[in-house]
């Protein structure tokens, strides 16, 4: 079994697999400047979790890494907001998500306007929770409504408890694809759908505000 640990380098936390620098497969050295986050990073490691999953850390983290060997935040949030058009939000079943379908168009049109505006506010390591997002949902709104229903109340509002804001939004995400898309709230296969999405958000949350 592989031996997982890290060691504060330069005011950053570096981890070591069996005594050699941990990469990403793009050869990005995984480290930290968070000792919490390298915590739960260490944690993630030594359970075996992978880093191809939205529901572990790990994949939130060498994105990160990935992207910070690389790019710049406003590079990435220009790349972002070039790839947000009218197009690809019309395409987005999340875009209709809590809306009715009539008000459709009206929700592109203000999205396309005002979500590259979103992009240009968050950290580098922000833009890698949404691109984790986007890549396992094919979803920009996904993440967005998630930041807006769950995120932003845990800023504003003293008692909101993230297990209590997650449950409201899985309710109404239940809701929704029950009627719109005609699942079946009881099947196996649906259960297991929420319940990853449930543990997805929990990672999101958790690398968004880390």
């Amino acid at each position: 079994m592989a031996d997982y640990t890290y060691k504060l380098e330069n005011d950053e936390y570096v981890f070591y697999k069996d005594g050699e620098v941990l990469t990403t497969p793009n050869c990005a050295v995984i480290k930290t400047d968070d000792e919490e986050l390298a915590k739960h990073l260490e944690g993630s490691l030594k359970g075996g979790f992978g880093y191809s999953s939205p529901t572990s850390l790990l994949t939130y983290h060498y994105t990160f890494c990935n992207l910070n060997k690389d790019y710049t935040q406003e590079f990435v949030a220009n790349d972002f907001s070039n790839c947000v058009g009218y197009e690809s939000l019309m395409n987005d079943d999340y875009l209709m998500f809590r809306q009715s379908s009539p008000v459709r168009q009206a929700i592109a049109v203000f999205f396309e306007k005002e979500l590259p505006k979103c992009f240009h506010k968050y950290t580098l390591n922000q833009l890698a929770a949404v691109l984790v997002i986007n890549t396992a949902y094919h979803s920009w709104m996904l993440s967005h409504y998630i930041i807006a229903d769950i995120i932003e109340p845990l800023y504003n509002d003293d008692n909101a408890k993230v297990m209590d804001l997650k449950q409201e939004f899985l309710d109404d995400l239940e809701e929704f694809e029950c009627e719109e898309f005609g699942y079946d709230p009881d099947d196996d296969a649906y259960i297991r759908r929420l319940d990853e999405i449930s543990h997805t958000i929990e990672a999101f949350v958790y690398y968004f505000i880390s």
